[in-house]
């Protein structure tokens, strides 16, 4: 752990209280350093409905010691179900639970994004983090050190500044120097919630729920995931198609849409999806927006360092945005941990950027060019995509969480261990380079 005097004076500001910005307020407050957060929402409110949380993520969650209060919130699907768009008829399956357990010794579960805030929240306000809402930061001073909010010119004093205010990030405005607001990726995702109840008592829906899992429907340039929640039963749903919009303004915030617009564009998919669409009262929309690929998340004056959406905003189609910045906050805390003095910081941060810019691109990437293949048109190239996730769990499987190597690669990551051996790396390197000067 290192001499902590230092630590407790030494001021980590985060910029935003989502699920990153509260991963590494806890892992910070664990270390030993003073944490606050600044978010300009009044009031806490996550964005969306379900999420999906990965065993690469709960791996962090457990080794900060959320991961039983998390779980208490969860469901564990037992598989994911792939299904023709056309009649709902089964494609193929991939084991989840107890799978992951088995394979990397943590679950993989849905929890509504309220819960998994909420959860990280108490545990942040435990360890003693300052959450400071209804802040709006117009600006930086890195030079001194100093967060500038709204018009008043007030002040706050950081030693070390972290962006985790998502997709329009002012952090990265800063750090890159310009505006870098998102593009269209050309896809939109809708949002809606309904009646577990509801769908067990129809007897047309009923099927669906007689066991728990995570079901995907395939079609032309669209698809649909869906799975239980534990908050109020219900059941979650998100349906993704093309962007049809041709103006470049993306405005990427949550907005209402009239439902019955939503029946309008799967009126032709499986008449057990539609009946469930009729259910619902209400859904949302919100434009998936990407921007390029950063040549680094750290300021040179490393007082100010991006992690999650600000640094890499992906399509959710691998279920990993979120885990990523879970990851990134888990690699930053263990890093100041493990640092012996202030001089560090500098060094650590380039280790911080060296080890996860490369992953969350490669998972970036992957999860962009899983649009393709969950939206093939009907034809020669779906039928051997259905082909490949019928045969299951295999080299040959289309969807990287189907294919051992690169489930492995993502489930199987150990992001507090890996910042560790980074370091010890670092530090090894710099010893041999210090010796080769003698």
């Amino acid at each position: 752990m290192g001499d902590s005097k230092w630590k407790s004076h030494f001021h980590v500001v985060i910029i935003g209280c989502g699920i990153g910005g509260l991963t590494a307020a806890i892992g910070i407050r664990r270390a030993g350093y003073k944490a606050t957060i600044l978010e300009q929402s009044p009031e806490l409110r996550e964005i969306g409905a379900g999420i999906q949380v990965p065993s690469n993520a709960t791996r962090v969650l457990q080794q900060m010691g959320v991961l039983e209060e998390a779980a208490r919130h969860s469901i564990k699907p037992q598989s994911v179900i792939w299904r023709s768009y056309q009649d709902g008829h089964v494609i193929g399956r991939q084991s989840l639970s107890p799978f992951t357990e088995k394979v990397y010794g943590l679950p993989h579960f849905s929890i509504h994004r309220c819960d998994y805030q909420a959860v990280l929240l108490k545990k942040a306000q435990q360890l003693g983090a300052d959450i400071k809402l209804g802040q709006t930061v117009s600006g930086f001073d890195l030079s001194n050190g100093l967060v500038i909010l709204g018009s008043s010119g007030e002040v706050c004093k950081a030693d070390l500044i972290i962006g985790a205010d998502g997709g329009r990030s002012i952090c990265r405005d800063t750090l890159i120097g310009r505006m870098t607001a998102p593009t269209r990726s050309g896809e939109i995702a809708l949002r809606l919630t309904t009646s577990a109840k509801a769908i067990r008592q129809n007897q047309s829906t009923a099927d669906l729920l007689s066991d728990n899992n995570l079901d995907i429907w395939v079609g032309p340039q669209a698809h649909v995931v869906s799975y239980l929640l534990v908050r109020n039963d219900q059941f979650n749903m998100v349906l993704t198609q093309p962007d049809l919009a041709s103006n470049e303004h993306v405005d990427t915030k949550l907005q209402n849409l009239d439902i019955v617009e939503v029946r309008q564009k799967f009126g032709g998919w499986d008449p057990r999806l539609r009946t469930i669409l009729d259910m619902a009262s209400q859904a949302a929309q919100t434009t998936l927006g990407q921007i390029a690929d950063l040549e680094t998340w750290v300021d040179k004056s490393s007082k100010l360092v991006l992690l999650g959406d600000s640094a890499h905003p992906m399509l959710p189609y691998l279920a990993q945005g979120a885990a990523m910045a879970v990851e990134d906050a888990a690699v930053l805390a263990t890093l100041l941990d493990v640092c012996m003095s202030r001089s560090d910081v500098p060094r650590l941060l380039q280790v911080y950027d060296s080890l996860r810019r490369p992953r969350a691109i490669k998972i970036k990437n992957l999860s962009h060019g899983m649009r393709y293949t969950l939206g093939q048109n009907d034809g020669p190239q779906q039928e051997e995509r259905d082909r490949k996730i019928a045969l299951g769990f295999s080299d040959d499987h289309p969807v990287p969480y189907g294919n051992p190597v690169y489930q492995d690669w993502m489930w199987g990551y150990d992001a507090i261990d890996e910042a560790k051996k980074a370091w010890d790396q670092h530090l090894t390197s710099k010893q041999k380079g210090e010796e080769s000067t003698v």
